[in-house]
């Protein structure tokens, strides 16, 4: 199929349609492949699409990256623009950012209660599930970060209290919640390791 103007615009009326019906889980994320590329290509062309940071440089997001985005979205239960702006593809592999995540567990119904407690020096966050006869708590300090070897990342400097609460975050919500998040590893985890990430922090 050609990518035109109007097959954009097709696209767009399909969206607020789709949009407008209701679908409280997916809302207009498409079923197929094929229909996840066409969106993909209409959302490159509409520039709504987050850039991706290498180096000092800042390069558009390719289709197929944002199809990436999309199916592990689709399989999350997200709507298209949820996926592609909170969905980093990260040394070729899908990673939600911290929002995201807590957001999918939120709306498994699963979670029984969360708590978060940040400072610049550390975060301890504590999750629990439905069912589960103890939380899971999980702390994450600078001194920890700093053992890791992962303060070379600018974000660490700029966001510290965001960096800190979504390592600590990550542990209790991937440990309560596996059978939801299916071990998706965070945009930040990767980020860390000096690969290729959208700028921003989950």
């Amino acid at each position: 199929k050609v990518f035109t103007s109007a097959l954009a615009s097709e696209l767009a009326e399909r969206l607020i349609e789709k949009i407008n019906e209701g679908n409280p889980r997916h809302r207009a994320m498409p079923a197929d492949l094929q229909a996840k590329i066409d969106l993909a290509k209409a959302l490159v062309a509409s520039g709504l699409c987050p850039k991706i940071k290498k180096g000092r440089d800042e390069i558009p997001m390719t289709v197929e990256q944002v199809v990436v985005s999309l199916q592990l979205g689709d399989e999350l239960g997200l709507a298209p623009l949820q996926a592609v702006q909170g969905i980093d593809v990260v040394y070729g592999r899908p990673a939600p950012r911290y929002q995201i995540m807590l957001a999918v567990v939120q709306s498994s119904g699963k979670l029984e209660s969360y708590r978060e407690d940040t400072t610049e020096e550390r975060s301890t966050v504590t999750a629990k599930r439905r069912g589960m006869p103890d939380p899971i708590t999980f702390t994450f300090s600078m001194e920890d970060a700093n053992r890791a070897e992962i303060l070379g990342n600018p974000s660490w400097k700029k966001y510290p209290r965001d960096m800190l609460r979504n390592r600590a975050g990550g542990r209790p919500l991937k440990t309560a919640f596996a059978d939801v998040l299916a071990r998706i590893a965070l945009e930040d985890e990767l980020a860390d390791g000096g690969r290729i990430t959208k700028h921003g922090i989950g």
